[in-house]
Order: C-alpha cells, then structure tokens, then sequence
C-alpha cells in the first residue's frame, strides 16, 4: 500500500517539475526583439549606493562612466562610509561633470539603513528615468545603460535586468551558488512577465522616480534592513507595469567572490521576505521546492526496491530538465552548469530543506 502511493506521488511530483520546466523556464525567453534598438533620448540617472567601496569604486566606477549613452548622469550616495570612498569620489567628481554626490553622514541618517539613503540619492537625481547598480559589479558591455533604458518607456514603469557571478577557480561551491542565482533568476523573471513581479536584483533594476513617490517610496516597510527591490514591487505592482530585459548587453557581473556562508545568510533573509509576498506567489515558490524535493526523495527510495523504475524516472526528469532549462542557460551564459546539472539539482533540493530549518529554528534579523 504505501509503495503503491509512493508510486503515485512520484508520478504526480513528476508532472509538476515538467509543468514548471515546461512553461515557467521558457517563458522569459519568448520575447523575440525586432529590427534595431532604437531608444528614445530620454535623460538616465544611475543610482549608486556606496559604503566602504573604496577599491570596488577604483576598480568599477569607470565602468559606468564609460558607457555608451548620450545623456546621463551618476549619482553616487556615499552612506557614511569610514574608508576614503568619499576622497575617491570626489577625485572621480573633478574630472566627470556628470557625477553627483550625496554624502549621508551619521547625524543625517537617523534610521540608519540603506533605504533611507538611497531615498535621498532617489530625491537628488535630475531625471525621471532611474537605474540602480552595486559598485562591486561591473556591467557586461558599454551598452548596459542603453539596453535597460529602451524597457523604460511611458507604459513601463519598471524594469528587471540580470546579474551574473564571478567565476571562481573550480569548485563545488562557486558552482551551486551559480546554479542557485540562476535558478531564482529564471523563477521571478516569469512571475514578472505574467504581471506579478516579486523580486529583482538590487544591483540590475530601474524604474521612474515619479512611481516613487507615487507609492511613497520604501516608507511602508523603511524600518526593513533588507527588502528595497522585492518589497518595492510589492508596493508598485498594482499601479506600475514591469519588465524583464535579457539582452546579454544589459546584464551585470558582481566581481566580489561571495563566501558560502554569506551566500546562506543572504538566502535566508530572502526566504524571510516571502512572508511579504502574495499568498499566490508563495504558494506557487513552495509548490516548485516541495515537489523538487519529493521527487528526489521517493526516486531514491523506490530505487532500494525497484531499481529499473527508480533509474527510468530519473532519466526522464533529467531528460526534460535538460530541454527546458538549456536555453535558458546559454542565454544566460551559464553553459558549465549544465555539466554538473543533476548534483546541483540534488544539492538546491537539500540546500533549500536545511535553510528551512533554520529560519524555523532562529529567524534572521530583517
């Protein structure tokens, strides 16, 4: 009786992965982009939130500076920093005009985080058209500010770019936190083309400064550490429309090698967030990690008692897998994961069940 319903579970979970593979994982790439760019002149301000950067302002600002845009500005919000990243951007300010500073200093910031002052970062831009970037990332070609701007038009309020890691010397660690970027990558890019966007990268994401005020920028949820793009969505989606842009020329790449315990620290705090989230969009997150994990378990338990049908159902997960998330993977120039694509899959399915535990054994700080 119970291998008989183990049977069925697997069956079921089975057409689950398949549906989400089959529709969730191709969906982002659909959009075919006719003809030439062309982009509206419209004026662009780059938000850069700066806090003991110094090194990372050296290496990357250039980066941003050089861009192929006609008419942008930078502006830099240097957040109390202790280090000389406000020398350095004062040096980089006397010899670009198109440079603005906001310096927050600790009797300014009397909430203390992040929102508070990128609000005033938000508040000193000139234009209405507004793009955010992390100083430790470095844009994929000279037209990232071109590619984003061409999504920000008078009907699209918001726009979500991509954000790449840094490739490290080989290792099972680097590894599964690409696979993992990756993989919640291609989750919220499809919720945000079925108009229910939940989440963006921080350091790839814009949208007009005029949806900010209209939803009173982060104020409903500014006593939250983290949470300025997912929450941000929260608030505008029902106003704001939004879009993905998955042109290669508009991504990003962080340049800082993230450890694994900061990589769980982070993840933890996102899954914390989701409590935030729709009840729609939770359950859908849920349903792919419940039945990912049902899946692996009952495949390798029914293969201790029938082996053949154990081994056939994983080669047809893996079958599908492959077809489905392989274009997604070359468009986003992940191809090497696909080597180790069954390990990872197996090692997000633990991953994701221990950092369950943890946050309900002891909730991280928001």
């Amino acid at each position: 009786m119970f291998l008989t319903a183990l049977y069925c579970i697997l069956i079921a979970v089975l057409l689950v992965q398949f549906i989400y593979y089959l529709f969730f994982f191709t969906l982002p790439f659909n959009t075919k982009r006719n003809g030439t760019l062309i982009v509206e002149n419209k004026a662009i301000s780059i938000i850069i939130y700066i806090k003991n950067n110094a090194n990372e302002l050296k290496q990357n600002l250039p980066s941003i500076i050089n861009q192929e845009y006609k008419d942008f500005e930078i502006v830099l919000v240097n957040h109390s920093s202790s280090d000389q990243s406000l020398e350095i951007i004062k040096h980089f300010q006397q010899n670009h005009h198109h440079i603005k500073v906001v310096n927050v200093e600790n009797k300014e910031a009397f909430w203390g985080n992040k929102k508070y002052a990128l609000t005033l970062g938000i508040k000193a831009a000139s234009n209405d058209s507004l793009l955010f970037f992390n100083i430790d990332c470095k844009p994929a070609s000279k037209l990232w500010i071109k590619e984003m701007a061409s999504k920000l038009d008078k009907e699209t309020s918001v726009v979500i770019g991509y954000k790449s890691l840094k490739s490290t010397k080989f290792s099972v660690k680097s590894l599964f936190i690409r696979f993992h970027n990756t993989l919640s990558s291609l989750k919220f890019f499809t919720f945000a083309k079925l108009n229910n966007p939940y989440k963006g990268f921080q350091e790839n994401f814009g949208y007009n400064r005029q949806l900010f005020f209209k939803v009173k920028g982060f104020i409903n949820h500014i006593n939250i550490v983290n949470g300025e793009t997912d929450l941000f969505l929260k608030d505008s989606k029902a106003v704001a429309k939004t879009q993905i842009q998955l042109i290669p020329d508009s991504y990003v790449k962080e340049q800082s090698i993230v450890t694994f315990s900061e990589f769980l620290s982070d993840f933890r705090k996102h899954n914390a967030l989701r409590s935030f989230y729709s009840g729609k969009t939770r359950f859908f997150l849920a349903l792919f990690n419940l039945s990912k994990f049902m899946f692996w378990l009952s495949s390798i338990y029914l293969c201790f008692h029938n082996l053949i049908f154990g081994l056939l159902a994983i080669a047809i997960y893996l079958l599908f897998q492959y077809a489905f998330i392989t274009k997604a993977m070359v468009k986003l120039k992940e191809v090497k994961l696909l080597y180790f694509l069954p390990i990872l899959d197996i090692s997000y399915v633990f991953f994701v069940f221990f950092s369950a535990i943890l946050n309900l054994v002891s909730k991280p700080k928001l």
